[in-house]
């Protein structure tokens, strides 16, 4: 049944955003080229103290006019190891949104009786900077603060820095 309405979900939402011709959509951003990131992060509030540490792999600016990417977050742990899988979707110069759920551990299609992991995030990117700030949090694991290192594709970001 989840799988029938995630279906549903994914294919009403493709539609709306073809279907639409609006500024919100078609707004390019400057910078907005391709780059992926490399960070880590902490959770200020894991339910298993060895459950801290967080690492992702991030990529931006790929897909709907460069403003959609992909995430995926490893938080290891000896017992429970935990990841999440997500998009983000910039929404504006220096700001965008990350959500996701769990892939291998805690996914959003497993019939356990924890429920899937999902997690929401705001993330700071400013222009021409290699750091990007992520505040998020999860329902299962609290508040978490990361930083990561973003690897830019075209030379003309580095050099034109203000």
């Amino acid at each position: 049944m989840k799988k029938i309405v995630l279906f549903l979900f994914v294919i009403t939402l493709s539609k709306i955003f073809v279907a639409q011709e609006n500024k919100f959509l078609n707004k390019t951003y400057e910078n907005s080229s391709p780059n992926i990131e490399f960070g880590i992060g902490y959770l200020f509030n894991p339910s298993n103290t060895d459950h801290a540490i967080t690492y992702q792999l991030a990529s931006r600016n790929i897909f709907l006019n460069k403003k959609l990417g992909f995430f995926y977050t490893l938080e290891p742990n000896e017992d429970n190891p935990s990841d999440l899988f997500g998009v983000n979707y910039r929404i504006s110069n220096d700001f965008s949104l990350q959500a996701g759920s769990g892939l291998l551990f805690n996914s959003f299609f497993d019939s356990n009786d924890d429920g899937s992991r999902k997690k929401l995030s705001l993330v700071y990117h400013p222009d021409y900077m290699p750091l990007t700030f992520i505040s998020g949090y999860s329902i299962d694991l609290g508040f978490s603060l990361g930083v990561n290192y973003r690897v830019f594709f075209n030379k003309k970001a580095i050099e034109k820095v203000k």
